[in-house]
Parts: C-alpha cells; sequence; structure tokens
C-alpha cells in the first residue's frame, strides 16, 4: 500500500557537478549521473523489466538528431514513480525515441520507487517540497477511492502485433460474471466457451470443476467485482477465453476518475477485430489471415463458408457499434445489476 512521506532532517542532497547529467521535472531535479550506479551496484533490489515504448514515451521533437545514431537500446531505461502510482520516463528519451524509429516496441527498464529515486534530488528545498507534493497526490488518490469513481481499463488480446485492443470506462463495483459478458462485447467474442481471470497464482472462475489436478488456487467469483481483483492503478490481470484456442487478454487499471455524470459502461477506443471463434489460436488465425491474403471474390467467399464465417474483417473497429450494443446490453442488465 502507497504511504506518505516523512521529511528526514538529515537529508542531503545530490547536486549535479558539471557534466552529470539531471533530470528535470518542474522544481524536481533528479542527479542521473549518480542514480545509474546506485542501481547498477544493487542488482538484487534492481531487476530490469520489459516495458511496451508507446506506454513510457511520446516522440518528441527536442531529440538530438546527431546523438541518436551512437544510442545503445540494448540499455535499459529508467521509470521513475514522480507521483503515487505514476511513473515518468526519466532517463533513456533517445533511447526510446530509436526503438520507435526502428520499429522496435519493447524496451528493457528498471523502475524505481519514491523512496528509491528521492535521494538523488539535487536541492534540500526541491525535496521538502516533493515531500509536501507527494503526500498531497496520495490525499487526493485516496480522496478519489472513497468518492463515485470509474475505473479505465485496457484490454488487449496478447500475441498479435499491431495490438488487438479496447480501452473501457467501467465501474469497479461491476461483478466479474458482467465484466466477462462486457469482454466479449467490446472484443466481438460470441461467449462459447468457457474462461477465467488470472491473478498471481490464483484463477478466478464462474465454478470449478477440474478434479483437483489444477495447482493453483482457485475461487468462485461469483459474488466478487472488479475492484475486488483490480484495486490500484496499473494493477494488472489476465482473462483467458476458449481453453482450446487460448486466447489470453492482458487487462490493467490504467487509471481511476471521478465518476461525475460520466457514461458506463462505454468503449473509449480502440483497433482491430478480434479473431473468429475456433480458428486455432494465435498461429491458426495468422495462417488464416495469410489464405486470406491470396483469395478474392468467389474464392474467398467459398473459403470462408466452409469455416462457417460471414465476410470478415480483420482490420474492422467501430466505437459506435460496439457502445450501441453495450446501451442495448445495459438496457438488460440494468434490471440484474446497478
Amino acid at each position: 500500500m502507497l504511504k506518505r512521506l516523512k521529511t528526514d532532517k538529515n537529508f542531503k542532497p545530490c547536486p549535479a557537478e558539471d557534466g552529470e547529467e539531471v533530470y528535470a521535472n518542474g522544481i524536481f531535479k533528479f542527479n542521473i549521473s549518480k542514480m545509474i550506479p546506485y542501481i547498477q551496484n544493487n542488482p538484487d533490489v534492481f531487476t530490469p523489466e520489459t516495458v511496451v515504448v508507446n506506454e513510457i514515451y511520446t516522440t518528441s521533437p527536442h531529440i538530438n538528431e546527431d546523438h541518436l545514431d551512437s544510442v545503445d537500446i540494448s540499455k535499459p531505461v529508467i521509470l521513475a514513480e514522480i507521483s503515487p502510482d505514476q511513473y515518468n520516463l526519466i532517463d533513456g528519451n533517445h533511447r526510446a525515441e530509436k526503438a520507435i524509429r526502428l520499429g522496435i516496441n519493447e524496451l528493457r527498464a528498471y523502475r524505481l520507487i519514491a523512496s528509491q529515486h528521492i535521494q538523488f534530488l539535487t536541492h534540500k528545498e526541491s525535496y521538502e517540497k516533493y515531500i509536501d507534493y507527494w503526500n498531497d497526490q496520495l490525499k487526493q488518490q485516496v480522496g478519489t477511492f472513497a468518492k463515485d469513481t470509474l475505473y479505465h481499463m485496457h484490454i488487449v488480446l496478447m500475441g498479435f502485433e499491431p495490438y488487438i485492443w479496447r480501452m473501457v470506462q467501467v465501474k469497479p463495483e461491476m461483478p466479474l460474471a458482467f465484466f466477462h459478458r462486457l469482454i466479449q462485447k467490446v472484443m466481438g467474442w460470441q461467449d462459447l466457451h468457457l474462461h477465467h481471470f488470472i491473478k498471481g497464482d490464483t484463477f478466478y472462475a464462474p465454478r470449478l470443476d477440474d478434479g483437483g489436478r489444477c495447482t493453483m488456487k482457485q475461487v468462485d467469483y461469483t459474488d466478487l467485482t472488479i475492484k475486488d481483483i483490480l484495486t490500484k492503478q496499473n494493477d494488472r490481470i489476465i482473462y483467458e477465453y476458449d481453453f482450446g484456442d487460448g486466447w489470453e487478454h492482458e487487462i490493467w487499471l490504467e487509471k481511476i476518475v471521478p465518476a461525475g455524470k460520466k457514461e458506463h459502461p462505454v468503449c473509449l477506443k480502440g483497433r482491430i477485430h478480434c479473431p473468429p471463434e475456433d480458428c486455432g489460436g494465435v498461429w491458426g488465425y495468422m495462417d488464416l489471415l495469410e489464405e486470406l491474403s491470396k483469395l478474392d471474390g468467389a474464392e474467398r467467399k467459398l473459403y470462408l463458408e466452409d469455416r462457417f464465417m460471414d465476410d470478415f474483417d480483420p482490420e474492422h473497429f467501430d466505437k459506435d457499434e460496439i457502445n450501441q450494443q453495450l446501451k442495448e446490453w445495459k438496457a438488460v442488465w440494468l434490471n440484474k445489476w446497478k
């Protein structure tokens, strides 16, 4: 759980000497040149993780083009928790820019929580103001949790590039049984197969019947809601649908916003149609797309009919169409849950 930061009266700033690199976020300046050896000298504390580039970085006009060619993108970037549960890229903009230009979607990254990076603030005044800033942000976040809120959730079908994804706005009190149905509708599935949610070493399923063969903990989700398994920003779960084809969706809580009069549930944005049912999983779908690319006209129609499919456009995504379906579903659903 996130905690308030306490001021250390003995705090010693980490000023930057000539030639040392500094990351500036408003009045808060961090000595990157001192931070890097600290990370490298503590491998038991800091282990690089894989991050998606476009989730941590937006292309900048301030890139030094002359420096870009010499950048080593195998070197991990640094993410720092600048405010509660909010991680910013503080070292590695050129690596991220180069990765985007090369079409590389992932980089390695070190992730530092506030108590780890605060020691590298360059001025004591900045340190004291940062403590106040952090605690104020935490207070606001706790207040947001206490009020009527909505979750912004990313749903990504794993195994594909470009990503097949949706962002939805939902009530955290939505039962998992209804959340399952919402995922089906926004992705485009037909709810023909079994499913479960996975978090850590636990399966959350509508019914439990594996004959004791599963080594993971199993929980009947009948009485559970979204907020029972996703409690804070950046929490993640897996939703698996059709255990034969094995469609795994990564779902993460991007942010928590005041509900106000905002509509819910609603699809905010997304991209690309999900695969057809029973097409053989990721590899089967890739084979299907390759075959469709070779066919047109009568041959394409016959190929799809043999697989009990109507005409299929893999690029199709219509947010308005999805939200109309959600409205129709909601008219019935609200009689059962509000």
